[in-house]
């Protein structure tokens, strides 16, 4: 029996309701683009008061396109090279806390993390059978260690940040 002759499926397939579906398929896109455009429309606005908070920055990059989340993740750099460590290490702490969290979400490969934070401070990288494990340590900006897997053939991937060097409360 040809497919479009089962009872269950011709509902769907008449000329009618496919022309509706495609009108209202076409009408939700055009809802979505809203008055701003099309490229408008995927990419979420950045408010002034997120220019100067690098964790918010990084949420928003897991939300645009490619593009954009490298201008995003320059902008972070900038913001933390501008940071004095030494006149608020309470904010900094807590910075490096909540970057820490956002960090494995926003970045994912390596070349990624040191558009973020820059060349590390020293690195260590352990073989296991078919894969690694690399670390990447920072102390400036933040005091951060990254952790990255990959198995052999692929592109590293960071796992985890962690917090170092700071006292916890």
């Amino acid at each position: 029996m040809h497919p479009f002759r089962r009872p269950g499926l011709a509902r769907y397939f008449h000329t009618g309701s496919a022309v509706l579906v495609v009108i209202v398929w076409w009408v939700a896109q055009g809802s979505a683009e809203g008055a701003r455009g099309p490229r408008a429309a995927h990419q979420a606005p950045v408010a002034a008061k997120d220019e100067e908070e690098p964790v918010r920055l990084l949420e928003l990059a897991r939300a645009v396109d490619t593009r954009e989340a490298k201008r995003i993740r320059a902008r972070v750099h900038t913001i933390l090279q501008e940071r004095n460590p030494v006149a608020e290490p309470e904010k900094l702490a807590d910075l490096a806390q909540r970057m820490a969290k956002v960090l494995p979400e926003a970045v994912r490969s390596p070349a990624q993390l040191a558009e973020v934070l820059g060349p590390p401070r020293n690195t260590s990288r352990q073989i296991l059978y078919r894969r690694y494990v690399e670390q990447w340590r920072y102390e400036t900006p933040l005091p951060l260690c990254a952790v990255f897997a990959a198995l052999r053939g692929q592109e590293p991937r960071l796992q985890s940040v962690h917090v170092v060097g700071l006292e916890k409360k």
